[in-house]
């Protein structure tokens, strides 16, 4: 550097420095002007303006208040209302105290309070009164009179309006001084601001050089890894902080590739077991359809083999009755006839094993189902049976199912079979089939009857093979308990569901839930017969 250069920098340093102290100068005065009027606006309008609306809802929280006990009878307490009254005259003390000195304000002030001891005396005074003399009918009488109330409530809210409107008078026009000390403020800053720019040039390049290139790298490694390259390292370059910055971002990094990799290697191990699993499931899948299939056919080969020794035993007590029925007394005789009967009750059982295993076995041919006229046919089938039997019958027309008819026939019979069977010792006795729809495709289907019903705590025997709750002497017709049984794998062979309600003199309601048809109504006619007495 030059004599003259050092010269003209001194010369422009002084010159800069002596720039800076005049313009720190206004600024501080413009600075001095601007907080004065901010500490007046801060401690003096702003809260004054808060200390009126705080009055202001004083008078209406004492207002409800008041109208909330006048409302209530004698049952509520007068003490929130006194509390809130006991407190408006420091919200008015403070309101003074913050607004004194203000054009306008002391009378202002005046006109509010003496709107609220107005309101005070006219509106709230008589209706405390009649409250005190236990006359609550006639305090909610005056508190209901709009007309007497209204304008003292209006002057209460008119007279705050006003000191309202009066401090925003005042807030704006300290607003404006704030605003032109502001921008003179402002303006010294500028100068002070071009000064610093100046002096600021010279940094401009080390700052390029020290920070700037360093974050740009830092910068770039961060954009990479975030865009999937893992791999990228990110250095730890430039200041302290900066390199400090970058060395936590590089464990942060690594933190996040052990991460992923130990998420890839669960994912793995994820898909590994769920192969597995489904190996699993298939295999006993296949080891229960083999099982299914093996008991099915010992079931039905059991009721085969049984029936010729089953035979022997009832041909040979028979033989014994017939031939030798002279040499047998008479406890002979009821061994002889326990022996039948066990025999025929065999028979039935085996009976019931059979038609159990013929539905688990037998194909399902789907076809379009009208189960109203399954229903119909199989009535007639039983009032022809029982000619004696007067029955009232309700089936719903338009019942339609897809399902395979022989089973489909087989599962309805038995069901109205049992209706019919634990109805008889009702004169009024009324079977009833209809259905309700379901969603998505299926259909509820529902036999109802007001037959003897059953103990709902066991339901859940009713569709198990031999189980009955009834007792054959009871009904004459009772069967094995094979029935229901044979139903609920009927329908559980067409992917369907089957449940029981009831109770004990009541009757009993079973559902089947099968797949309805496409053209299956909304809902049916119902027909109604009812046989007569043979």
């Amino acid at each position: 550097m030059t004599h003259g250069l050092g010269r003209w920098a001194a010369i422009g340093a002084v010159v800069s420095l002596a720039v800076t102290v005049i313009t720190v100068a206004l600024a501080l005065t413009a600075g001095a002007s601007a907080r004065a009027s901010q500490q007046e606006l801060a401690h003096r309008l702003v809260p004054g303006a808060a200390a009126a609306g705080t009055l202001l809802a004083g008078y209406t929280a004492e207002s409800d208040l008041l109208h909330n006990y006048v409302t209530a009878g004698p049952k509520a307490s007068i003490a929130p209302f006194r509390d809130a009254a006991g407190q408006m005259p420091g919200y008015q003390d403070r309101v003074t105290a913050l607004l004194r000195g203000y054009p306008q304000m002391p009378s202002l002030i005046a006109a509010e309070q003496a709107a609220l001891r107005a309101w005070m005396v006219q509106v709230a005074g008589p209706q405390l009164a009649a409250a005190a003399r236990g006359d609550f009918a006639s305090a909610r009488s005056l508190q209901n009179n709009a007309t007497r109330n209204r304008p003292y409530t209006l002057a209460v809210r008119s007279q705050g309006a006003a000191l309202d409107a009066q401090i925003i008078s005042a807030q704006a026009s300290l607003v404006a001084k704030l605003g032109l000390a502001e921008a003179r403020l402002f303006t010294a800053l500028a100068v002070v601001c071009a000064v610093v720019v100046a002096v600021a040039a010279g940094s401009v390049a080390a700052v390029r050089r020290w920070l700037l290139r360093p974050f740009a790298l830092l910068h770039q490694a961060a954009e990479a890894v975030a865009a999937g390259e893992y791999d990228t390292r990110v250095p730890a370059v430039g200041p302290a902080e900066l390199a400090e910055l970058g060395r936590a971002t590089e464990r942060m990094r690594t933190q996040l590739v052990a991460a992923l990799a130990e998420a890839e290697l669960a994912q793995i191990r994820l898909r590994a077991m769920n192969e597995t699993l489904g190996q699993q499931v298939q295999q006993r899948t296949a080891h229960l359809e083999i099982a299914n299939r093996n008991l099915a056919t010992f079931t039905y080969s059991a009721a085969h083999d049984l029936r010729t020794p089953l035979r022997a035993i009832s041909g040979y007590a028979e033989i014994l009755t017939e031939d030798y029925g002279e040499r047998l007394d008479e406890t002979g005789h009821s061994y002889a006839g326990r022996i039948q009967v066990a025999a025929d009750h065999i028979g039935a059982l085996l009976d019931g094993l059979s038609h159990l295993s013929q539905v688990s076995r037998a194909d399902i041919h789907r076809q379009d189902v009208n189960l109203s006229a399954v229903a119909t046919t199989l009535c007639d089938e039983l009032r022809a049976r029982n000619p004696g039997r007067r029955v009232r019958v309700r089936i719903e027309d338009g019942i339609r199912v897809s399902a395979d008819r022989s089973l489909i026939r087989i599962a309805l019979y038995n069901l109205l079979d049992n209706a019919w069977k634990y109805t008889a010792g009702r004169d009024d006795a009324t079977i009833e089939v209809a259905f309700t729809p379901v969603t998505g495709d299926g259909i509820h289907c529902y036999v109802r009857d007001n037959g003897v019903g059953f103990d709902p705590a066991y339901a859940d025997k009713l569709f198990q093979p031999f189980q009955r709750l009834h007792d054959t002497s009871e009904f004459g017709g009772a069967g094995v308990g094979t029935g229901l049984a044979i139903v609920q794998r009927i329908i559980e062979r067409h992917g369907g569901q089957t449940r029981a309600e009831g109770a004990v003199g009541q009757g009993a309601t079973f559902y089947l839930t099968l797949a309805a048809t496409s053209d299956a109504p909304a809902a049916g006619h119902i027909r109604v017969s009812a046989g007569s007495a043979g």
